[in-house]
C-alpha cells in the first residue's frame, strides 16, 4: 500500500480510524489519581468500529472512493461512535469533569469518520439510493432463500 497513492477519502478515514484506536488506549475517566481507558464494557464495540472503518478503507481499489456498501458501512461505524458517546454523554453529564481526553478524541474521531466518508463520496452516491439499493439487496436474498 502506498499511502501516497490512496484516495483522500481512504487517507482520512484510516487518519479518523487511527485516532479513535489511539483513544481507545488514552484515560476516558479520570478521578482522584485513578483513570481507565476505552477498553472495558461496551467500548470494546467502539473498538471494532474503527477497526472495521480502516479495514474497509484500505480493501478494494485504492486508488478511487469507497464502493456504495463500503461507503454506507463506513458511514454507520462512524455514525455507531458518535451515538455511543451521545448516549454515553448523557449518562455521565454530572461527572463532565472526569471526563478524559481518550473521551473527547473517540468522539472528534468518529465524528471525523462520518464527516470525511460524506463529505470525500463518489458524486453518484447519496444515502437514500445506497439504502434503497441495500434493502433491495436483502429483499432478494430473502425471497431466493429456499429455507424460507
Amino acid at each position: 500500500m502506498d499511502f501516497n497513492t490512496l484516495h483522500k477519502q481512504r487517507k482520512f478515514i484510516m487518519a479518523a480510524a487511527l485516532i479513535g484506536l489511539i483513544s481507545m488506549f488514552l484515560p476516558w475517566v479520570s478521578f482522584m489519581g485513578y483513570s481507565t481507558n476505552g477498553l472495558h464494557g461496551s467500548g470494546f464495540l467502539i473498538l471494532f468500529a474503527f477497526i472495521g472503518a480502516g479495514v474497509l478503507a484500505y480493501l478494494g481499489d485504492q486508488k478511487s472512493h469507497l464502493s456504495k456498501t463500503a461507503w454506507l458501512a463506513t458511514l454507520a461505524c462512524g455514525a455507531f461512535v458518535v451515538l455511543f458517546w451521545v448516549i454515553n454523554f448523557f449518562d455521565a453529564v454530572n461527572a463532565i469533569s472526569l471526563m478524559g481526553i481518550g473521551y473527547w478524541l473517540c468522539v472528534i474521531a468518529g465524528g471525523a469518520l462520518v464527516a470525511v466518508t460524506y463529505m470525500f463520496r463518489d458524486p453518484n452516491q447519496n444515502l437514500k439510493e445506497s439504502l434503497n439499493e441495500m434493502k433491495k439487496t436483502v429483499e432478494n436474498k430473502v425471497d431466493n432463500n429456499p429455507n424460507t
